[in-house]
């Protein structure tokens, strides 16, 4: 994956084009890794990082939802606090770069209502073949439903079986077709396993009313905030809080997740029909397809691109040996005149390193010696 991400950042830099890596995990990045990503885009002449800043309730209610797409159960929350920790996402950058430029995000600051014009209007120079181009948008929101249904199943998964509370009509419609025989296969694993993202792209859009986390949660996470909206208010020079909607509006409870009323029911019973009816490949060949596709795109990428895959790290414990016969199956890359060019900034790069390391030696050396 590192090869192909440097080759295709060289490709661009050799044609005088910029470079742009979008990176959801770059949010999470510390300061030693912002500053050898920093190195590792040596290719172009400056280096600029782009944020968009999320209201504190509304990121409290997309990290909850991403927790739920991703295993947790609504309690979960009360342990694992979804606090919005701005500082640490942000300060890594501004250490390593004065090119740090944020934007809030929020439908009344998207340059002509679109993501992609507001990003492109944070990066400098003028782009007229974009100009009317928009971001396509899919809903990756949950409703309440939603979240209360992946709450339940989740819980249901790590219990290894569904709550006994559960009313007859929401039962029977988790018993049958492609659901059914994804909760049979999770049940049997003692790990969590994910809805392959054909049943998820179904799941996901279920309809209901606006997901708001519970006040148990919420309280949990601005306590755990501290001083971070100050922060990044006076980071920005704008009040964050003024963009998040329904402050005034009671949330729920926690123990209201637990409780499917008759509409919540019918929506859930609803969306699975709608999803066994639409969906006909059998459950075990949608889990293998999502273990087996990344790795599939990386070789295909590195193959048809030419470039030579990095050999297997053998320092790391979990690194896995690769399976006899993978070679010979794989066509044979072509390097060209890029691998050559790639090898020589390789070389100068541990040049430079090395000759570092010697300028930091012979200081020290020099200390020792005054001493």
């Amino acid at each position: 994956m590192r090869a192909a991400f440097v080759s295709e950042m060289n490709a661009a830099a050799d044609e005088g084009l910029d470079g742009l890596l979008s990176a959801e995990t770059g949010s999470a990045m510390q300061r030693a890794g912002v500053a050898e990503l920093h190195e590792l885009m040596s290719m172009f002449d400056k280096v600029v990082t782009l944020a968009f800043v999320r209201p504190p309730r509304s990121w409290r209610g997309s990290k909850c939802q991403q927790g739920l797409k991703d295993g947790g159960t609504m309690a979960d929350f009360l342990t694992s606090v979804p606090a919005a920790l701005y500082r640490g996402s942000i300060e890594p950058h501004d250490k390593v770069s004065p090119n740090v430029r944020l934007a809030v995000f929020h439908p009344s600051r998207m340059k002509d209502g679109c993501v992609l014009q507001t990003l492109l209007s944070m990066m400098d120079g003028e782009r007229p073949a974009f100009a009317n181009a928009r971001a396509g948008r899919s809903n990756e929101s949950m409703s309440m439903t939603g979240a209360k249904f992946f709450s339940m199943i989740n819980g249901a998964q790590k219990a290894g079986a569904l709550p006994a509370d559960l009313p007859d009509a929401l039962r029977r419609a988790l018993g049958e077709g492609l659901m059914g025989d994804y909760l049979k296969a999770v049940f049997a694993e003692p790990r969590f396993i994910r809805p392959p993202n054909a049943m998820m792209r179904v799941l996901i859009p279920m309809p209901g009313p606006k997901f708001r986390l519970p006040v148990e949660v919420e309280a949990a996470a601005i306590k755990a905030e501290g001083d971070e909206i100050a922060w990044i208010c006076d980071r920005l020079g704008e009040d964050l809080t003024a963009f998040d909607s329904d402050t005034d509006t009671p949330l729920p409870t926690l123990a209201s997740f637990d409780r499917f009323d008759d509409e919540e029911v019918a929506a859930i019973v609803t969306t699975i029909e709608t999803m066994n009816a639409t969906i006909t490949d059998p459950i075990e060949a949608l889990l293998a397809r999502g273990r087996k596709g990344k790795r599939r795109r990386v070789e295909r990428y590195l193959n048809e691109n030419g470039i030579e895959a990095p050999a297997e790290n053998d320092s790391k414990p979990k690194a896995k040996a690769r399976p006899a016969g993978r070679d010979a199956e794989a066509p044979a890359p072509q390097p060209g005149d890029r691998a050559a060019f790639r090898e020589a900034r390789r070389a100068r790069m541990m040049e430079r390193r090395a000759a570092a390391v010697e300028a930091k030696r012979a200081a020290r050396r020099g200390d020792k010696a005054a001493e």
